[in-house]
């Protein structure tokens, strides 16, 4: 059985070879220093379909988004408004412009969510990458690392799912944090052909609900 703690959740306990902690593996370390990774791997079988490789990235907390910014896009959105009554810029497009020129409207608009999310954006690229280019033996070590249940897969049918877990997270920050994970990993989505719903944030609740974690 393995057990992964990580940010205060304890993951598992997970039966033999159903769970890869890629970040304390040796494949990873040798891919060297700079290479940020998820937190482990799990194999989750279905019945009658093909298996699924979880990618689970765990964090205790995470930045708030502004409040002032989400304000302003919900009531835009509540009007209506998909972009500005007479302009050709979105509303997205204009906060992004007020980010890059810092404007004072918008000035306190935190990089540290931007920042925590390319980070987790990096991590699950990398995961995917390093997994697929073990199973191509692109790395020769490769072999000693991955459990066998992993190396027999089938590549053409496996899925994935990139699964975020903020433990302090409440149900009411699960709408912004989705869907900003959402959007920063969608290129990986539909260059990977990975599908609409594979990518999910999670409270330590609803990992508990997927059988991350089990016991109360």
């Amino acid at each position: 059985m393995t057990t992964v703690v990580e940010s205060g959740m304890t993951f598992g306990p997970y039966p033999k070879g159903t769970c890869f902690v890629i970040e304390n593996s040796g494949i990873h370390k040798s891919a060297g220093e700079g290479v940020k990774i998820v937190e482990f791997v799990k194999l989750h079988s279905r019945r009658e379909k093909p298996p699924l490789l979880w990618l689970v990235e765990a964090k205790k907390s995470s930045p708030k988004a502004n409040h002032e910014f989400e304000e302003f896009l919900e009531r835009m959105k509540q009007d209506g408004y998909g972009r500005f009554p007479g302009h050709n810029q979105s509303v997205d497009e204009f906060i992004d412009h007020a980010r890059n020129e810092r404007l004072s409207a918008f000035g306190s608009v935190s990089n540290d969510f931007e920042d925590y999310f390319s980070d987790i954006r990096d991590k699950m690229e990398n995961a995917l990458n390093l997994y697929f280019s073990c199973m191509l033996k692109r790395h020769v070590a490769a072999d000693d690392d991955w459990p066998q249940t992993f190396r027999d897969l089938d590549l053409s049918t496996i899925g994935f799912r990139l699964f975020l877990v903020v433990k302090l997270a409440k149900d009411t920050w699960l709408p912004p944090l989705s869907e900003k994970f959402k959007k920063v990993l969608n290129p990986l989505v539909k260059t990977w052909g990975l599908g609409a719903t594979s990518v999910e944030v999670l409270t330590e609740a609803g990992a508990r609900k997927h059988g991350l974690i089990s016991g109360s």
